[in-house]
């Protein structure tokens, strides 16, 4: 309810998680905020269950299969922009 009327009135919301899970005892994306993420940014994630959560559509940038390493960290993908 609130990320819906907040978009409505131009509030801004940010919303972090280190689990993008929509269901399970712990969802890190609630089902209601998800439609109302506009701007999507991932790191690395652990599948691509966790990237379809993070990316929607864009899931197939793939970024579970980031490689681990320290030369890799920080990267990571934006929703629409694609692997650049």
């Amino acid at each position: 309810e609130l990320s819906s009327l907040g978009r409505s009135r131009g509030v801004v919301l940010w919303w972090a998680t280190q689990y993008p899970v929509t269901d399970g005892a712990a969802p890190g994306v609630d089902k209601m905020i998800a439609p109302n993420l506009l701007t999507r940014f991932s790191l690395r994630v652990a599948s691509s269950v966790q990237a379809l959560v993070a990316l929607d559509d864009c899931a197939d940038y793939a970024p579970q299969q980031i490689p681990a390493g320290r030369q890799y960290r920080g990267h990571g993908y934006l929703k629409d922009y694609g692997p650049r």
